[in-house]
């Protein structure tokens, strides 16, 4: 889910942030309106959509309700990542002859790692702990600790609960340091 919402987060900061116009305001404004939205209400109007749909009480649309809440997020971090880099470094790219797309490859992606890193990171933390959403759209069969934890809870087996949080934390945890060190290792490398 982190990494989907970044690869998101970066196309509409990407379109945001270097292509001005209608588009792009347009665009700012769609991906910001999950803030506005309480994430209950959200995740009433993802199970209304999805209601009548094969993906209803799935895990992927957990996956795609969390995609959408978290956009934003992702857009921010990548729209000052990619603030912070001129465009003059893509338009000489351009210049040299690369098209778009080899550009955003070895020019700006590189130098927007650090913040994807930063957005990845928090995106995947949120994912871990997120109950609003979940609690609403998950089914029997798919469950996320959070949602089995907040159940435990629930039905006054705290000490089970307690269990599900540490797994949880050690999870969040683990996560966060592999990605700190894949990030560390390709940002190393990269700069040799």
């Amino acid at each position: 889910m982190p990494t989907l919402t970044v690869v998101l987060g970066v196309a509409v900061a990407y379109v945001v942030v270097r292509e001005r116009g209608l588009l792009s305001g347009l665009v700012d404004y769609i991906s910001t309106v999950p803030i506005a939205v309480p994430g209950i209400v959200f995740a009433t109007g993802i199970v209304w959509l999805y209601l009548r749909s094969p993906l209803y009480g799935t895990l992927t649309l957990i996956v795609v309700a969390l995609v959408g809440v978290y956009i934003p997020h992702a857009a921010r971090f990548a729209s000052a990542g990619l603030i912070q880099i001129d465009k003059s470094l893509e338009e000489a790219g351009r210049m040299s002859g690369a098209g778009k797309l080899r550009v955003i490859r070895t020019i700006t992606f590189p130098l927007l790692r650090p913040s994807l890193m930063s957005a990845w990171i928090l995106l995947y933390v949120f994912a871990m702990r997120e109950v609003d959403e979940a609690v609403i759209i998950a089914g029997p069969n798919s469950r996320p600790l959070a949602v089995l934890a907040f159940s435990f809870i629930e039905a006054g087996a705290i000490r089970n609960s307690a269990v599900i949080g540490l797994l949880l934390t050690l999870v969040m945890l683990t996560g966060v340091l592999i990605a700190r060190m894949v990030f560390r290792v390709r940002l190393d490398s990269s700069s040799l």
